[in-house]
């Protein structure tokens, strides 16, 4: 769900030593805007808790879990040291839980050298206290030759109609299994899925309730859709765009609607921009019907309220540049399509 160009080898030299902020508030300045101060929060995930009418954000620097109020109040609800880099997140509320991919892409105040570009774990929260239920260690399930030979990062979760999550790794062309017990394995792991080295794979991952998920590959633009009972069967989703793309978080609004997030840290020539992907064949081809441009904000991924799309404009660009001056003021954007011209 979010994307630095740069592999392990290089988080080092991006790794900032900035000091913590302090939470703060900002007033809304529309319906459609909700900006929120917090200062080097640089927000990755994102989601909505219906039944306190809020706004459940990440922390790529700070490792925390946001609760960011309609009228911009932002308050810390997960202040968990566990959490390195808080990235994708997803709240259950059938299940009344909240679930958090932790990892180390090395730009967190709380990076070491023993987990930069190797930590990929889900930790479940209670979501009506905060209380941890447990953390699960994906990579506990990989031989330790497939722990070495590349490095891990867990992305973006996904739940399905029995409970179960998934988890893409970036760094390895892996997806994990969590059963409603807590057990992880193996769900995927497909050459199909890989990426060069060097480059940002798996990304967000979508469940959809015909049976199957929908996932994106970072630097390709790609989207794969992959059948929970035959994952070995998984097929391309065929789609053109004006231009290249690469591809962050997803939404699944219907059956037929998926909101696709763009991005890069390579300039103009990659969009800043949410999509929306129309299918009509079960997701074996889609076309893009409608954009919208976020300008150079680095939006990653989307919530849904009330029918209405929120996208978080996480700034994760200055972060990664090495920016001397940290980012304290963030947005949640309601999106608002425009039709492409036939």
């Amino acid at each position: 769900m979010f994307s630095p160009k740069a592999h392990k080898k290089n988080y080092i030299a991006l790794a900032l030593t900035l000091a913590l902020g302090a939470n703060a508030h900002s007033a809304v300045t529309d319906d459609s805007s909700i900006p929120f101060k917090h200062k080097e929060l640089y927000p990755e995930g994102i989601d909505y808790n219906h039944s306190n009418e809020a706004f459940y954000v990440s922390s790529v620097r700070k490792g925390v879990v946001s609760l960011i109020k309609k009228d911009g109040t932002s308050s810390v609800v997960i202040n968990d040291q566990e959490l390195v880099s808080s990235i994708g997140l997803k709240i259950d509320e059938r299940r009344n839980r909240l679930i958090v991919c932790n990892s180390d892409p090395g730009v967190s105040a709380k990076s070491t050298d023993k987990t930069r570009g190797q930590l990929a774990s889900v930790s479940i929260y209670d979501l009506s206290t905060g209380e941890k239920r447990q953390t699960v260690r994906l990579t506990d399930v990989l031989s330790d030759a497939k722990k070495q030979s590349s490095g891990h990062l867990a992305n973006d979760v996904t739940v399905d109609a029995n409970g179960n999550l998934y988890i893409t790794d970036s760094f390895a062309p892996i997806i994990y299994k969590v059963d409603p017990e807590g057990n992880a394995s193996v769900f995927i792991e497909d050459e199909s899925l890989k990426t060069a080295a060097g480059t940002f794979g798996l990304n967000g991952i979508e469940y959809h309730p015909n049976g199957y998920l929908i996932t994106a590959i970072y630097d390709s633009g790609k989207l794969f859709k992959i059948p929970l009972n035959a994952p070995k069967s998984l097929t391309e989703i065929q789609f053109k765009t004006p231009k290249s793309i690469k591809i962050d978080g997803l939404l699944l609004t219907d059956s037929n609607s998926l909101a696709v997030v763009t991005n890069s840290l390579e300039g103009p020539n990659y969009p800043n921009s949410v999509l929306k992907l129309s299918s009509f064949d079960d997701w074996k081809n889609a076309q893009v019907q409608a954009h919208f441009d976020t300008g150079t904000t680095f939006p990653t991924t989307l919530t849904e309220v009330n029918n209405e799309l929120f996208v978080v404009y996480s700034h994760l660009h200055q972060l990664f540049s090495g920016n001397k001056q940290p980012v304290e003021d963030f947005t949640i954007q309601k999106v608002e399509f425009t039709a492409l011209q036939p």
